[in-house]
């Protein structure tokens, strides 16, 4: 049985005298996309940055460092960030069924197609509108209020 998606397959168990339904379940999988790429610790003013500047994927700002399929790279937070989307890949799509690559992922036409992308070691700044440099809260200390 198909749903309205081509690739929504279920397999249903009908009892033959009484035609109830016995039990259902899905045969999709969700595949998992995921492009990582590495800024090796560029500093971008996110003032004046547009999308282009920050964008991870072949021949963008940031070239692919570890996709779909490939060996570790040499770059720890690289193999975490790829092992993190897949992880949450699966936790949804188990859980939930819903597909993580499918509903969020970006295509950039680089030819990787719909994926997680993200982008490890890039250092952010902003100049606001004073022209002066301010230093963030790292990420951490803003999620806990310091």
């Amino acid at each position: 049985m198909h749903g309205a998606d081509p690739e929504d397959k279920w397999t249903v168990v009908v009892r033959a005298e009484t035609n109830q339904v016995l039990t259902v379940w899905g045969e999709a999988r969700h595949a998992t996309n995921r492009v990582v790429c590495d800024a090796k610790r560029k500093i971008v003013d996110l003032d004046t940055a547009t999308l282009a500047d920050i964008r991870c994927g072949t021949g963008q700002a940031f070239g692919v460092s570890r996709a779909e399929g490939q060996a570790a790279a040499a770059t720890a937070d690289v193999n975490k960030v790829y092992d993190y989307f897949g992880s949450a890949q699966s936790f949804y799509s188990t859980y939930t069924g819903y597909d993580l690559t499918a509903n969020i992922g970006a295509n950039y036409n680089d030819g990787r197609g719909k994926a997680l992308r993200g982008t490890v070691r890039m250092c952010e700044i902003s100049t606001g509108n004073d022209g002066l440099r301010h230093t963030p809260v790292p990420v951490g200390q803003r999620l806990l209020g310091r």
